[in-house]
């Protein structure tokens, strides 16, 4: 395990460095791990809670950097076939290597939150890679961020730092969510580029948030991470968007 753990955080270090060795990378921990058998969840084997909630964190981290890699290359993530559950919605004190029954999952926000928002983004994704329909797609983009916003967020409205920043964090998924479904489509529709402009805006406006949130700037190599993609969008789309944007709204930024 402690292999794997070292590619997966070797990965996030140098995430913003170089792209393809971050690509080539993640397909060896992939094997790795395929040969580990971390691809198939702890239960089915009977481990313990502990490492049953280890091996679940460490594969869908590794599943995510793929996915994140594969964007950053411009090519589709990997095709894995796998039974791990995703981590539990719990604290890190509520497991340790005596526990003998898995804990329930938690309501409200925990010390996996933040991190199961992107891990659920990225099961999410990958489900949309394999979906043809555009009508699908958007019913299931709609259905998870339901999930998010009665799963996470409405328990962060009276928060403090952190239930904030997750609330952010989460809304700027969701949005960016609408960019990826678009994002290899020809011949986009003026209605849906005006969309896909308005949704940038809104992505690189909740950035904007966060980055300027000290509590929050721990995490600015992750947030930034989130609006590459948008940023695309935004120079792309500007030029065709200014004749139907309100010039109040763009005459005040000048």
């Amino acid at each position: 395990m402690s292999c794997v753990q070292f590619l997966t955080y070797q990965k996030v270090s140098i995430r913003h460095n170089d792209g393809a060795a971050v690509w080539t990378m993640t397909g060896l921990a992939i094997r790795i791990a395929h040969g580990m058998g971390i691809d198939r969840d702890g239960e089915l084997f009977k481990l313990r809670p502990l490492e049953t909630e280890l091996r679940r964190r460490v594969w869908h981290q590794i599943s995510l950097l793929d996915l994140r890699a594969s964007e950053a290359r411009g090519t589709f993530p990997t095709h894995l076939s796998y039974d791990t559950k995703l981590p539990l919605n719990i604290n890190d004190g509520d497991l340790d290597p005596e526990t003998k029954l898995y804990p329930e999952p938690r309501v409200g926000l925990t010390e996996m939150s933040a991190s199961l928002v992107r891990l659920e983004f990225c099961e999410i994704t990958r489900r949309l890679h394999k979906t043809s329909s555009m009508d699908d797609k958007e019913k299931m983009i709609k259905e998870f961020s339901q999930r998010l916003e009665t799963t996470y967020i409405q328990y962060c409205m009276e928060g403090g730092p952190l239930e904030r920043w997750c609330a952010t964090f989460a809304r700027l998924i969701m949005k960016r969510m609408v960019l990826m479904l678009f994002k290899r489509e020809k011949n986009l529709s003026p209605e849906i580029r005006e969309r896909l402009f308005y949704t940038s805006i809104d992505i690189i406006d909740l950035a904007n948030q966060l980055r300027k949130d000290k509590y929050a700037r721990r995490w600015d190599w992750l947030i930034r991470t989130y609006v590459s993609i948008p940023l695309q969008y935004f120079t792309y789309l500007l030029p065709q968007s200014i004749p139907r944007i309100p010039k109040s709204l763009y005459l005040s930024t000048m």
